[in-house]
C-alpha cells in the first residue's frame, strides 16, 4: 500500500471510440450520502431539450479531488488565457439535493 508521500503511477489507455471526447453544454449535480451524480447533457441551440450524454457516478473523496484538481486548472487557465466569463446561460449549470 503506498503512502500520501509516495508516487503513483497508473497506465490509463483511452479506447478509440472515447479519444475525441463528447461535448456537453451542460451538467446537472446531485448527490447522497455515499455518491455524487454528475449528468453531463447537450442542449442543441434553439432546441426545447437535450440529452444526457454520459452520467458519471463519483464516491465523495473523488468528487473532492476533481473538485479541487478542477480548481487548480480553472486558475492555471485563466493566469496563461484570462478571466473566464461565466456563462451566457446559468441555467445549464443544476444543482439538486439527491441523485436520481
Amino acid at each position: 500500500m503506498s503512502t500520501p508521500s509516495q508516487a503513483i503511477s497508473l497506465q490509463i489507455t483511452i479506447p478509440p471510440a472515447h479519444v475525441h471526447g463528447t461535448y456537453v453544454n451542460g451538467v446537472a449535480f446531485a448527490h447522497q450520502a455515499n455518491e455524487f451524480v454528475a449528468d453531463f447533457y447537450d442542449v442543441p441551440p434553439g432546441a426545447p431539450g437535450g440529452e444526457v450524454l454520459a452520467r458519471i457516478r463519483l464516491s465523495p473523496i473523488l468528487a473532492r479531488r476533481m473538485l479541487d484538481a478542477l480548481a487548480h486548472n480553472i486558475e492555471t487557465y485563466e493566469k496563461a488565457f484570462g478571466p473566464i466569463v461565466r456563462g451566457e446561460t446559468p441555467s445549464q449549470v443544476v444543482f439538486d439535493s439527491t441523485a436520481s
